[in-house]
């Protein structure tokens, strides 16, 4: 079972054609507004303006987010709206905004081999395949791949504040929202009251030669955090040892998984390698809410028990739903493969053997070199300095953004408070009532550190054990 390289954080589309919610508390009832491709407001929608109004900025680059609305918004950001509006959008490229840059060749080809034990060079070539006849569909429809960029996106963000009529709003910005929120903070600071920076990805960091290195920093993680649980480590002992065994007992002798599309309904038939093991529990560390089932998955895998990776499975099979995977391609193509080379990120995976199955994109500079976005100014693989109070957030167990991501970020920004948050995954502020409050109190004071003392009654995930 495998995935195209999509899921790592990250015509002239301007707000007249973004597609925006926007969610405010007015006499004690929610007020939500969607929208397609207008901006439809009115006197009456925009009486009241907090001044800790915010914004909400995805990540993928390319992650949907108005048609995951009715599916987190109430667990996920509804707890902002005590008093405060809050907005989201579909940046250019994404969703409801026009035009959009998915790619249904690519889940086409998923669901096509999700029973086929191909190589890793038989992957890639499919991948490739498909990816480059989304790229000739999206060039007969007009659509110009080098107009999807950060700094275009930033300019967007100038745009629709002022459309909305608003002086000035907080950024919130999760995994490549993050960086979209540097970028507009370098580029159009004023308007800009506060940023909250989460799961950061600083516009120097070298994102693909860090992927090796950084989902081993977050295993390393998972596998200390089990050995030092008493519980965990009495159901689950020796949890790397035991991990590596059945990835290689996988490798050599695959399962085929009956996997269940949760939004369809629809089920497969999933042949499940080590590899597919890896690559379940690297995007399983993203989420706080998954962590403390991993353990039991690794032995469960072991005792020839595979429902609750099945379940994974189709879970992630499901996201691949909320991804454009053009304007992905037009983001990394741009702005991250120019700053690196072929023979960096292979070395990189080199260095850990035990994943070079999983982390190897070299293949990645072949589709850029078809792809077509534009190449980006140097500017934009430079550390963004800025005075805007900002709150930078990190979680321990994430696989993609380390904690390191954010201290470098806030390193450069001279009136940032940088807190990370002990078993927390990616997106801390989503899967820690600690982290919500943190970012509650410094919306109140942007410029004054936020209580943060509730860190210290946090601990390690509590990990389930299988009766």
């Amino acid at each position: 079972m495998r995935y195209p390289n999509v899921g790592l954080m990250y015509p002239e589309a301007r707000p007249s054609s973004a597609a925006f919610y926007r969610c405010r508390r007015t006499a004690g009832r929610l007020v939500a507004q969607p929208s397609g491709c207008t901006l439809p407001y009115s006197g009456a929608t925009t009486a009241i303006r907090p001044p800790t109004l915010f914004i909400y900025l995805d990540g993928g680059p390319g992650g949907k987010s108005l048609e995951v609305v009715p599916l987190i918004f109430n667990r996920r950001f509804a707890p902002f709206l005590a008093d405060r509006d809050f907005i989201m959008f579909d940046q250019r490229g994404v969703g409801f905004s026009e035009p959009a840059l998915d790619c249904p060749e690519t889940i086409d080809l998923v669901h096509d081999t999700l029973d086929q034990d191909l190589s890793f060079e038989e992957t890639v070539a499919l991948s490739a395949g498909a990816v480059l006849a989304c790229r000739d569909r999206l060039v007969r429809e007009g659509v110009n791949l080098e107009a999807f960029t950060s700094a275009e996106s930033a300019a967007d963000l100038k745009d629709l504040r002022r459309a909305l009529g608003y002086d000035e709003w907080n950024l919130y910005g999760i995994s490549y929202g993050t960086r979209l929120a540097l970028t507009a903070m370098r580029d159009f600071p004023e308007g800009i009251r506060s940023v909250i920076l989460d799961s950061t990805v600083p516009l120097e960091v070298n994102l693909y030669t860090q992927l090796s290195p950084d989902a081993d920093r977050a295993f390393d993680v998972l596998f200390n955090g089990c050995a030092v649980s008493l519980i965990c480590n009495a159901a689950y002992p020796d949890l790397e040892v035991t991990f590596f065994e059945v990835v290689e007992q996988l490798n050599k002798a695959p399962v085929v998984n009956s996997i269940t599309n949760p939004l369809t309904g629809e089920t497969f038939d999933a042949l499940t390698t080590g590899d597919d093991l890896i690559e379940v529990v690297f995007q399983s560390l993203y989420s706080t809410e998954i962590i403390p089932v991993l353990p039991q998955i690794i032995y469960d895998a072991r005792r020839g028990r595979f429902g609750l990776l099945a379940l994974l499975q189709g879970s992630f099979l499901a996201d691949l739903e909320f991804i454009s995977h053009g304007m992905h391609l037009s983001v990394q193509c741009g702005e991250e493969i120019p700053f690196t080379t072929r023979e960096e990120i292979a070395a990189s995976s080199e260095a850990y053997p035990e994943f070079q199955g999983n982390f190897d994109s070299t293949s990645i500079f072949d589709l850029c070199q078809s792809w077509g976005a534009r190449r980006a100014d140097p500017v934009e693989n430079q550390p963004v300095r800025s005075d805007i109070p900002t709150l930078v957030l990190a979680g321990e167990y994430d696989p993609i953004t380390p904690p390191a991501w954010g201290q470098l970020a806030a390193e450069n920004l001279s009136n940032s408070f940088y807190f990370e948050f002990p078993g927390v995954g990616h997106g801390a502020s989503l899967g820690s009532s600690c982290a919500l409050s943190v970012v509650s109190a410094f919306l109140d004071t942007p410029g004054s550190e936020p209580d943060a003392s509730c860190i210290a009654g946090m601990g390690g995930p509590a990990f389930v054990v299988r009766p």
